[in-house]
């Protein structure tokens, strides 16, 4: 009789004999003996520096790696996307993103070399601080696109090898920096690291050309910088929450803590390696998949769940069994961050199924939406390490990690849920057009009714027209307009909607116009003045194929820094087309930078044609 481990075996011996499942073998092979060469140098470096030479170390490399995620602005990542679909623009494209890599990289190493040294003082010699930022922004980056030709090609053996050869490379600089005699400074090390990772990028580069595709198409460059702005924009605010609480904390003169806290975060980063893994070898696939629209690499993710869900808690179950042996490995000065290690034992889970959704994202090219989650998990990140690192050190930084990497993790699966499948019942016919107004009184009332008569009049059949509204402002025109317009045809629909500020009618409001624009199966949302605008134009997220136009009427943008970052993530993200009522208020617009002169639009405010010659009479 067959055991249940040989059934389990016979029911899914064809998926574990898949060429996911190889490239992932191959892909998790390679970052096991990459992170094993990780933590030998780690564990080198922390028992020559100590908790605050460490930190110091880190401090440096945080900037450095923020600014890093700029290199080449997304081209990388952008090649693979292209490289996948187009094997022959790989070729064009490699160049391309090598050549803006190392031109970008190194005017980013200058102002990160600057930024660090103001920053940190002396604490670094200059050479040192520029050593970090050429590592980081340019070898590495170079690397990374190279491995990125391979990963195009689905050459993940490759990847694999190179990636363990550049691993071994450092492990050996590592061993060689333990062994110096004395009491090696941090300054020593970093020029070990720059000299191992520029041998490790060589070898990359040459396994990279060797196998290149040839060139099918006769463009030179391929790629725009706006296809891989949303790549480098998603990267950067994903790095920025781990890399500010380490800023955060050594801005507070916990530089012993950054040291304990960077200990914790690198054996936590080590037990997310199966997750990764299986995101890496799949990103191909779901750019495959994402091409056909959003469902098909939903279905997919949706297999990869209970895979993900199984290596992530086997992660998070070492975690707890082998944390204390943390202390052993490394010494007792960084005995404070076992019971940190363990108490962050879930993070591998959670971080693996949002990596699945974002996957997800990024392959169907809604990398607008990933992005707006990623800020807005980031936010609370930054803002709860903020409150909490001054009282709690580094367990404050330890539970904004996990709270916001677990509302990043929600809010993407509750996106997908919302947006990858079409309402049934789309048909054909007169164009489904919404607008939204909360401020129901005054000119812009005005304008909208003039506007929807306009339409009405002037395309009689063409426009299914729909009206959001809110009472709370609304003058007596406006109501006694509400009439009228029903028996034209317009569908009206009222929600409570307020002038300030509020999170819970906002969420309220929110979610009502989402619920209504995806059931009525909207295809533009036309949004009025500052709070409907918002409200309406982030509802046009969770609408499949909304277009979404705004018209401002004022500059709310004025009021402070944080209504000019409002208007600017949703003029970037959020907005297909603005339309201002006058030249002066586009112009104020474009040069505040809160739009770009190709979204912006002027349409002047007119005066209807029976009001002219009711003038012209008096």
């Amino acid at each position: 009789m067959a055991s249940p481990a040989k059934k389990w075996l016979a029911r899914h011996r064809d998926a574990l004999r898949s060429p996911l499942a190889r490239a992932w073998a191959w892909v998790f092979v390679g970052n096991g003996f990459r992170i094993a060469c990780q933590a030998i140098v780690f564990l080198a470096v922390i028992a020559r520096l100590g908790p605050k030479s460490y930190g110091t170390l880190l401090s440096a490399n945080a900037v450095a790696t923020l600014l890093a995620t700029f290199s080449g602005f997304g081209l990388g990542f952008e090649m693979i996307r292209v490289g996948s679909v187009t094997t022959g623009l790989l070729r064009p494209a490699w160049r391309q993103a090598a050549r803006f890599t190392l031109s970008t990289g190194l005017v980013l190493s200058a102002v990160g070399t600057a930024i660090s040294y103001w920053w940190m003082g002396t604490e670094l010699a200059l050479v040192s601080l520029f050593l970090v930022h050429f590592t980081e922004c340019v070898v590495l980056r170079i690397t990374d696109v190279a491995g990125g030709v391979l990963q195009a090609t689905n050459r993940l053996r490759l990847v694999a090898e190179t990636q363990s050869v550049a691993a071994a490379i450092r492990m050996f600089s590592a061993v060689a920096f333990w062994m110096l005699p004395g009491n090696p400074s941090p300054s020593t090390w970093i020029s070990l690291s720059a000299a191992a990772a520029v041998l490790g990028a060589i070898y990359t580069l040459v396994v990279a050309r060797n196998h290149l595709p040839k060139s099918t198409d006769a463009h030179t460059d391929p790629m725009r910088l706006r296809d891989g702005w949303n790549f480098v924009f998603g990267n950067f605010i994903r790095n920025l929450g781990p890399e500010a609480q380490r800023i955060v904390l050594a801005a507070h003169g916990q530089v012993f803590a950054a040291g304990i806290y960077g200990v914790a975060y690198r054996v936590i980063d080590t037990a997310c390696l199966a997750g990764r893994s299986l995101a890496f070898s799949t990103t191909v696939r779901f750019f495959e998949e994402g091409a056909r629209g959003l469902i098909e690499p939903r279905r997919f993710a949706i297999r990869l769940i209970l895979p993900t869900a199984l290596m992530t808690l086997l992660g998070a179950l070492g975690l707890v069994l082998f944390g204390p042996a943390l202390s052993l490995l490394s010494s007792a000065k960084f005995q404070e961050s076992v019971p940190l290690v363990q108490w962050l034992c879930l993070f591998p889970f959670i971080s693996g199924m949002g990596m699945l959704a974002n996957g997800v994202l990024t392959g169907a090219g809604r990398q607008n939406l990933r992005n707006i989650l990623l800020l807005g998990a980031t936010a609370i990140n930054i803002v709860l390490c903020i409150l909490w690192i001054p009282s709690h050190s580094y367990w404050g930084a330890a539970a904004a990690l996990l709270l916001s990497e677990t509302v990043f993790a929600l809010a993407t699966w509750a996106s997908l849920y919302l947006i990858s499948t079409i309402p049934s019942g789309y048909q054909s016919g007169p164009i489904r057009l919404l607008y939204v107004l909360e401020a129901t009184g005054g000119g812009s009332r005005r304008h909208l009714l003039e506007l929807i008569n306009g339409l009405i009049s002037r395309f009689p059949g063409r426009y299914a027209i729909h009206l959001i509204y809110s009472t709370g402002r609304a003058d007596k025109a406006f109501l006694s307009a509400l009439p009228l317009l029903s028996r034209k045809g317009v569908a009206l629909h009222r929600i409570d909607m307020v002038r300030e500020p509020s999170l819970f009618k906002d969420l309220r409001a929110f979610f009502s116009i989402a619920y209504y624009a995806r059931h009525q199966n909207i295809q533009i949302i036309h949004s009025h003045s500052a709070k409907a605008g918002f409200l309406g134009r982030l509802a046009g997220l969770f609408v499949p194929g909304a277009r979404t136009v705004y018209t401002p009427h004022s500059s709310p943008f004025r009021k402070s820094a944080l209504f000019w970052f409002l208007e600017w993530v949703a003029a970037r993200f959020l907005t297909d087309a603005l339309i201002a009522v006058s030249l002066s208020e586009s112009q104020e617009l474009i040069h505040a930078g809160i739009v770009s002169p190709k979204k912006a639009h002027t349409i002047y405010n007119g005066i209807p044609a029976n009001d002219r010659s009711k003038r012209r009479a008096a």
